[in-house]
């Protein structure tokens, strides 16, 4: 018996009352196989839209969406309940005819790690370290490098605001970052923008600091773990207008979305006025996350889903009996 199979075995001698599956491959297989033996509800949660990276495993966009929406479909079924991390993805589920019921759950973060006294000091460092000057003006991008991420409009952004004190921050690493470095080099800004690279996570919350402005073109995100996370390290954020957004920024007040590159400017020109503004939508953001994000308001939020998939599981039993 192989090790994986021995797993599932044990499990299914321990009886679980619920089991709650995170992926749409192997995992969920052997996660249904538990629940059925069991008579336990299955809960999953969807974590990623396909849907954006069809271009990595499909020649063609349509027959890639088409693809994804009926595999989709096909798999969540077989569940209990769905969760989904955003309302853009409980409508996108909807959208695909998902039949079992479907609950929104923000994910939760340890932003216990973002209440350190020292961020300023310790950013401050980074940015002498970068070769940063104090009369720069910064803008920060941090997460993976790839294509559906769209931060070449950030370069973009960049290159038309054309104000030489302005830098573009890029921290993270991906299959992308060479296309990246060569698309700064063609618009000319190449001097403007830095390559920081991938950073140890305990040192995360600094480099969310170091700019004046979080920024983002991404609208590929399921929920947008690094605007959180932006917001809670006390960042004003600045991010293209998508629907993961629709229940994390309320514009003008803890942060703001943009459609155009006009939008952009303009938006960006209000949030360099004074740092004394800046830093009161910094705050504002890290109070607005600071409970609905926190992974105590997320293990609350799973419990009442089991609560609900058990109950849901003994009326069905009690009706099937009846």
């Amino acid at each position: 018996m192989t090790r994986a199979r021995q797993l599932v075995k044990d499990l299914i001698d321990w009886r679980p009352d619920i089991v709650h599956s995170q992926c749409e491959f192997n995992g969920f297989h052997a996660a249904r196989k538990i629940a059925e033996a069991c008579g336990a509800p299955l809960v999953h949660t969807y974590h990623t839209v396909y849907e954006d990276y069809t271009h990595y495993f499909s020649p063609s966009e349509r027959l890639g969406k088409s693809f994804v929406k009926t595999l989709s479909r096909a798999i969540l079924n077989k569940t209990d309940i769905v969760i989904a991390p955003t309302r853009k993805v409980e409508e996108l589920l909807r959208g695909y005819r998902v039949a079992v019921p479907i609950v929104t759950v923000p994910s939760g973060l340890d932003l216990s790690r973002f209440d350190i006294t020292d961020i300023g000091e310790k950013s401050k460092a980074i940015r002498r370290d970068l070769g940063i000057g104090d009369e720069k003006r910064v803008l920060v991008y941090l997460g993976r490098l790839a294509k559906e991420k769209n931060t070449e409009e950030l370069i973009y952004l960049l290159k038309e605001e054309n104000d030489p004190d302005m830098l573009l921050v890029i921290v993270g690493g991906g299959p992308y970052g060479e296309e990246l470095e060569e698309f700064a080099e063609a618009m000319g800004v190449s001097d403007r923008v830095i390559f920081v690279g991938m950073v140890p996570p305990e040192d995360v919350v600094y480099y969310y600091r170091l700019g004046d402005v979080f920024v983002s073109a991404s609208q590929s995100e399921t929920q947008g773990m690094t605007y959180v996370e932006a917001m809670a390290s006390g960042q004003a954020i600045l991010c293209k207008k998508d629907p993961c957004l629709t229940d994390l920024v309320t514009d003008g007040v803890d942060g703001f979305q943009y459609t155009t590159k006009n939008e952009f400017s303009e938006l960006l020109a209000g949030l360099f006025e004074s740092e004394e503004y800046r830093r009161k939508i910094g705050d504002a953001a890290a109070e607005s996350v600071r409970e609905k994000y926190s992974i105590g308001f997320f293990a609350r939020s799973v419990l009442d889903v089991y609560e609900t998939a058990l109950n849901e599981r003994k009326t069905k039993e009690v009706k099937h009996n009846a």
